[in-house]
């Protein structure tokens, strides 16, 4: 959620700052923030749904952790914004460890396979702009200090496929920067291209990097029969893709 009071870069917006999300780009976060020009919602209601099912996700992963779980969606619905610095968040809960004290709980709901296996590298790996939402949750924290871990917890035809981050300093620096250089060129007046700026931050290409494929000759690594099964794999993967 977008702090409503424009005060600072809430969590969902600083992927759209970067320059990694597919629904924001910082021209359109410069109309919000300048101009009070709010963008439009999806044309699908998944959205929606994901919030319904909110509260279950919440359940199942106090479950299945083991840990205590406090949801921040309040009775209206609404979730309380928390400030720190440039920086906001509204976290879907917060998580309670006895070793580590609280964290932040993000949860997603992924619809089909095909966004499975494209956007979550068939739940290995979440997209960017949620690892930089769960980052910034946990730099945020209660407001005055950090949390020094968060986990994502990811819903997919009736699974739940967990990511457990620990505080990336590097990028949490990043996050001060770009949102004090944001709030600069809004004070300036100066209106970034509305198509995006054609930026790849390294930083992010450093720390969400995916590894690059290997070539092996299958056969003589594994023989001909499972050589065969691994090629097989592939054109499923494909196919499904």
């Amino acid at each position: 959620m977008p702090d409503p009071l424009r005060q600072t870069i809430s969590a969902t917006e600083m992927a759209g700052l970067l320059g990694v999300s597919p629904y924001v780009t910082k021209w359109m976060l410069f109309q919000r923030f300048a101009r009070g020009i709010e963008a439009p919602r999806p044309d699908h209601n998944r959205l929606d749904w994901g919030i319904k099912m909110e509260p279950l996700l919440l359940e199942q992963a106090a479950e299945d952790l083991k840990l205590e779980v406090a949801t921040n969606r309040q009775p209206d619905g609404s979730q309380i914004y928390v400030r720190r610095g440039l920086l906001g968040c509204s976290r879907d809960a917060d998580i309670y460890d006895p070793q580590r004290g609280p964290g932040a709980l993000e949860t997603k709901c992924c619809f089909d396979y095909k966004i499975l296996m494209q956007e979550w590298d068939g739940g290995k790996t979440p997209p960017r702009m949620h690892e930089i939402q769960l980052q910034q949750q946990m730099y945020v924290g209660d407001g005055a200090k950090p949390y020094e871990w968060g986990t994502i917890a990811l819903w997919c035809g009736g699974d739940m496929i967990y990511f457990h981050r620990k505080p990336m300093p590097d990028l949490w620096k990043k996050f001060e920067q770009e949102a004090q250089a944001f709030y600069d060129e809004i004070l300036a007046g100066r209106e970034p291209e509305p198509f995006g700026d054609p930026v790849e931050v390294p930083l992010l290409k450093q720390m969400f990097a995916k590894p690059t494929g290997e070539i092996i000759n299958a056969v003589e690594k594994f023989g001909e029969v499972e050589a065969t099964k691994l090629a097989q794999r592939v054109v499923d993967a494909e196919y499904q893709r």
